[in-house]
C-alpha cells in the first residue's frame, strides 16, 4: 500500500453481536494485510495477531494502548479502528493510496 509504511491498529471489546472478523477481513481487502487487534477479555477473535488484556482496560486505555504501539512502530502512518467498519478497495482507491489497477 503506497511507498508509506503503516501501523493499523483495531481496537475490539465483548459484543453482543460481533463484527471483528468482517473489521479485519475488510481491511485486508483494501491493503492492509497485517492489522493487529488490541482486546479486552472475553472479546472476540479473528485471524489477525492479537493482543488481549489480563483484565478490562476500558475503551479509552485500551484504544491508548493500541495507539501506543502503532507509535511505537516506526510506521510512518498509524490508523486506529473500532472493531465495527467495514473498508472497501474502491475506497482506498480514491485516496491514491493503491494503484487503481488492483
Amino acid at each position: 500500500m503506497s511507498n508509506l509504511n503503516w501501523s493499523v491498529v483495531v481496537t475490539t471489546a465483548p459484543r453482543k453481536k460481533p463484527k471483528l472478523k468482517t473489521t479485519v477481513q475488510s481491511l485486508k481487502v483494501a491493503g492492509w494485510e497485517d492489522p493487529i487487534v488490541f482486546a479486552e477479555p472475553d472479546s472476540p477473535t479473528c485471524d489477525a495477531t492479537t493482543h488481549t488484556s489480563d483484565f478490562k482496560l476500558g475503551v479509552f486505555y485500551n484504544w491508548i494502548r493500541a495507539a501506543q504501539h502503532g507509535l511505537d512502530s516506526g510506521a510512518d502512518v498509524v490508523m486506529t479502528v473500532q472493531d465495527d467498519v467495514w473498508f472497501q478497495i474502491a475506497s482506498v482507491q480514491k485516496t491514491g493510496l493503491v494503484d487503481a489497477q488492483q
